[in-house]
């Protein structure tokens, strides 16, 4: 018996990754509609069923991002500019993450006056401004530099 168990680990490891490749293809083609989601199940007669993923919930915290671009200059643009170009005069307590680094919340807010080459903030990385009370969406930015 358990000379089985690596042959059976090993051939569920290339179903799986063989229908997530099937997945990722669909990706690739931008064939949106056609991803599914696949259920491997114990039946000797429908081994594999599948269900059309849902569309994307509004409400959703993952589902809604808004992404925006800023260019600017790193070493002149202070985190506090670039919250306020993208909320404009909304006086609203955000929290401000580059990937898991947190960077300003409504109780500490000393970065908000150092530049984003201070923060070590530079071309291509993402800035997350996220609502404290949930009300508007997160919004990812993408730091990029001027020509």
């Amino acid at each position: 018996m358990a000379g089985n168990i690596i042959p059976a680990i090993a051939t569920t490891n290339a179903v799986v990754s063989g229908l997530i490749v099937l997945q990722a293809l669909q990706l690739l083609r931008e064939a949106y509609g056609a991803i599914k989601t696949v259920m491997i199940q114990y039946k000797q007669t429908n081994p594999l069923s599948s269900a059309t993923l849902p569309p994307p919930n509004p409400s959703c915290g993952v589902c809604r991002d808004t992404f925006a671009e800023v260019l600017c200059d790193p070493s002149k643009t202070t985190l506090r500019d670039v919250v306020q170009g993208i909320l404009g005069e909304d006086e609203r307590e955000v929290s401000v993450f580059e990937d898991n680094r947190i960077l300003a919340d409504p109780d500490w807010d000393e970065n908000l006056e150092r530049t984003l080459e201070s923060l070590n903030i530079t071309r291509g990385k993402f800035l997350n401004i996220v609502d404290e009370d949930g009300d508007l969406e997160t919004i990812s930015i993408s730091i990029g530099v001027l020509p």
